[in-house]
């Protein structure tokens, strides 16, 4: 299954890559190894602890706080529309342009306690539609 990164995971390689280091170097910086950080930033892993973020913030000079908010004007759950779109299931119902947006708007999404997926924005739509 293709995991949508967190926020968290999507700061995490902008800034670690903005800094030059590999996801081996900060890897060991932290005492962790390469693949936890491949998976924060792929979103296996998608809500680190609060000590690892700390520890990250610090290793890359930034405060909890950016490693944890989106960027102005990004969506939270933009990379996971952009995935949605480039699925079967938008040729299915073929979101309009008005939904799409709405979609966007969302800041966070809670599914049956699983991570959202693409089929999560399908019955997200299709509920606003009255279809289910």
């Amino acid at each position: 299954m293709t995991r949508t990164p967190s926020i968290v995971g999507l700061n995490l390689r902008r800034l670690r890559l903005a800094r030059g280091l590999s996801q081996e170097a900060l890897a060991q910086l932290g005492g962790w190894s390469r693949v936890y950080i491949a998976r924060i930033e792929t979103g296996a892993v998608q809500s680190p602890t609060a000590k690892t973020v700390q520890k990250l913030a610090e290793l890359l000079g930034v405060s909890p706080e950016e490693l944890l908010s989106p960027r102005a004007g990004e969506s939270p759950i933009g990379p996971l529309v952009d995935q949605f779109l480039d699925s079967p299931w938008a040729e299915v119902i073929q979101p309009t342009e008005e939904e799409i947006e709405w979609l966007r708007g969302l800041n966070s999404i809670i599914w049956l306690d699983l991570p959202p997926t693409p089929v999560t924005l399908l019955h997200l739509i299709k509920a606003r539609r009255g279809q289910i």
